[in-house]
């Protein structure tokens, strides 16, 4: 039988025939058949069973402006907090002599931090698709790459 893995991960063509010599996978959508198999990257048993995987039509140009729209105008404002809370910081230092210390400066800016993660994961999650996947992958990178 055919691996469902095969058609996702990528192999020599070879290898795919050793695996069935009268099956395939036409569609990377549909599976024609139940079946249990051996994924050739894991060697390990998986069954499927048959279905049909149906993806959304593609939005329109209208609509891409307005998940875009969307996701703008929850992100500008959390941008803006970040340069509004450090102006504000500011002028009470330079005009009421008020200097916060670093832990309350900190504080203030973990609560920013609070709310635009809330916020954006929101927007973020509702927008669904590729901005749920770019936020993995930023966040991924960030972890990753930016220690």
């Amino acid at each position: 039988h055919t691996s469902l893995c095969s058609a996702f991960v990528p192999a020599a063509t070879d290898q795919r025939s050793a695996l069935s010599s009268d099956s395939s996978i036409e569609k990377f959508s549909t599976i024609t058949s139940a079946e249990t198999s051996i994924a050739p990257a894991t060697g390990i048993a998986s069954s499927v069973e048959s279905q049909d995987v149906e993806f959304p039509s593609e939005i329109t140009g209208i609509d891409r402006i307005k998940r875009a729209a969307k996701f703008w105008s929850a992100a500008v404002p959390i941008v803006a907090s970040y340069y509004g809370k450090s102006g504000e910081l500011f002028m009470r230092e330079t005009f009421l002599g008020e200097r916060l210390s670093d832990d309350a400066a900190q504080k203030e800016f973990d609560l920013l931090h609070y709310k635009g993660a809330e916020k954006l994961a929101s927007t973020i999650t509702s927008l669904k698709g590729f901005y749920v996947k770019t936020a993995q992958v930023r966040a991924w990178s960030l972890c990753c790459f930016f220690f």
